[in-house]
């Protein structure tokens, strides 16, 4: 046999494996491919039998008429009409522009509430000296309303928009009237005739048609930015909130100085607008909107403890934002949260698999997942990775996440929980993500959603806290002193004392003296640890609620 012959022999017997192998290959890939759809497929199935929903169309905000929706108002309006820009990949998702129909109407009247709630403030906040808030230091910031340029600027009023209107594409900038300049301001702010609290109030009054306006819409049960069809409302959301959060502070500042003007009546008023506006955020059921409403809640809180404190809160104020805060179910509201955000995530890798062109009209969900492409050659050839990662992301949600809310008792499994988040090994898993495949996105996702649930559950603590303590308040009132068990409450002042949302278990309780008691959750390791409050390293950021020695605790400073 020749050489050449030999060599043609062996190059046909290497082609015919070659062949081979790719032959078992490709039916290796077609059959992974099913068999990955397959266990998705029936996994889905499963869990919707027993009530689960996966389908983003589910969670879709509700398409309500404007006299019941908040953002419908004429000051607020623009946001509705506002379509923003696909989001820059690389730009932070939390900076989105303003419109220029948003900076002509609302933020004219937004950025000077943002100088008086974010910028200074009458005050220091001693709640900040415990779990919620930020200290506000005395003083407003008027070298910043020069800044925002807030000088006299009369505009027209605009009629409330109609469902009529939108739909002929007008586009109101909202109602609004002469604006004081910022010396007049100034002058209010300085009289030395009344006190800082007087003053400040008496700048609020120059606004009352702008806050009227709010505390009227607020009213309204749905707060609804985005279109119902809306492909990704998240940076329509971002914006929309990023307006509103100066008008929650805004009502928080105006409570807290009424209390100090001993007008208690006109304080609850505010306070409720706040909470109004955090329950008609339900209509928007993502993480982002979660978030947001952690932080107007941590925001009405203040003054409510700062009542509290004070025992400025008449019997019927009490049992009024007791009633609100009952209201306020944030471990099932948050389980409503996560499967809506498992299912805008679950849409995003449906569109990668079957329409990848689409993922062009929003970076900010492959952001959120933190794929770098939508239109992979991985993908169109490997769709179990698609497959796979949609089963990943779905048991994460179903099995990490949910399985920890116990929605009858209203209560978290927090050492679980907090363990999801704070795990090395887990905290690992997205550097790991290149070397998962089938786990890459649902690692490094994780993190990120088990701590937004940890702030869920934090800030819903403090909302039984405050609850508790309406009522304790009521029977010192009613008896003159704080009740030796939190028992005593019920029924008279509560209908059935509330689960601690750490774990499930009850409430630790203390009175510590006529005017003052000692309540608090179990915290991150659900255990009494005697009301410990652990500090930050930073004296500055105040205590840190995630150090498992740490208990969730509402009291008051000694002595009040």
């Amino acid at each position: 046999m020749t050489i050449g012959s030999f060599l043609k022999k062996w190059m046909k017997r290497l082609l015919i494996a070659a062949f081979v192998l790719f032959t078992l290959g490709v039916l290796l890939v077609v059959f992974e491919n099913w068999r990955a759809k397959r266990d998705w497929h029936a996994y889905k199935a499963e869990w919707e039998a027993k009530g689960e929903r996966f389908d983003r169309a589910a969670f879709l905000p509700p398409d309500v008429p404007d006299d019941q929706n908040i953002a419908a108002t004429p000051l607020l309006a623009p946001l509705l009409h506002w379509e923003p820009e696909p989001l820059d990949p690389l730009s932070h998702l939390g900076k989105p522009p303003l419109p220029e129909a948003i900076t002509d109407g609302v933020v004219k009247v937004c950025d000077w509430l943002r100088l008086v709630g974010v910028g200074g403030g009458f005050m220091e906040s001693r709640l900040s000296k415990l779990q919620l808030g930020a200290p506000l230091a005395g003083g407003v910031d008027t070298n910043m309303m020069k800044r925002y340029g807030l000088a006299p600027t009369p505009a027209p009023s605009e009629p409330p928009v109609t469902q009529e209107t939108k739909q002929k594409g007008a586009k109101p900038v909202g109602a609004s009237q002469a604006m004081p300049s910022t010396e007049e301001i100034e002058a209010v702010l300085a009289n030395p005739e009344r006190s800082v609290a007087a003053n400040v109030l008496a700048v609020f009054d120059r606004f009352s048609a702008q806050m009227n306006e709010l505390a009227t819409a607020a009213k309204r049960p749905c707060l609804v930015l985005s279109d119902p069809g809306q492909y990704d409302p998240v940076p329509k959301l971002l914006t929309g909130f990023g307006v509103l959060k100066p008008v929650v502070q805004a009502f928080r500042v105006r409570a807290l100085a009424r209390l100090a003007e001993h007008e208690s009546a006109g304080a609850v008023a505010d306070v409720k607008t706040i909470l109004r506006l955090n329950q008609a955020m339900r209509s928007e059921p993502l993480l982002i909107t979660g978030l947001v409403r952690v932080a107007f809640l941590s925001i009405a809180l203040q003054p409510v403890w700062e009542g509290l404190a004070r025992h400025a809160w008449d019997d019927a104020q009490l049992r009024e934002l007791e009633q609100m805060l009952s209201q306020v179910n944030f471990v099932s509201e948050s389980a409503e949260m996560l499967r809506a955000e498992r299912a805008y995530s679950l849409r995003v890798l449906d569109l990668m698999l079957r329409s990848p062109g689409e993922l062009g009209q929003s970076q900010s969900e492959v952001l959120q997942l933190g794929i770098p492409s939508g239109r992979g050659l991985l993908h169109r050839l490997l769709p179990a990775v698609i497959y796979r990662n949609e089963l990943a992301i779905a048991r994460m949600y179903q099995e990490d996440l949910l399985a920890r809310l116990d929605t009858d008792r209203q209560a978290v499994d927090v050492v679980g929980l907090w363990a999801a988040d704070t795990d090395p090994a887990i905290r690992t898993l997205k550097k790991q993500a290149l070397l998962r495949p089938y786990s890459a996105m649902a690692d490094a996702m994780l993190p990120a959603v088990a701590s937004s649930t940890e702030k869920f559950t934090l800030i819903h603590a403090y909302v039984v806290l405050a609850r508790v303590a309406c009522a304790l308040e009521r029977h010192r009132l009613a008896d003159g002193d704080y009740p030796a068990d939190l028992q005593a409450l019920v029924p008279d002042y509560l209908p059935a004392l509330p689960a601690d949302p750490a774990g499930g278990g009850v409430l630790f309780y203390r009175r510590l003296s006529a005017n003052n008691f000692l309540l608090y959750s179990g915290g991150p390791n659900a255990r009494d640890d005697g009301g410990k409050i652990v500090r930050r390293d930073n004296p500055n950021h105040g205590a840190d609620p995630r150090n498992e020695k740490s208990d969730w605790v509402w009291t008051y400073p000694s002595g009040e």
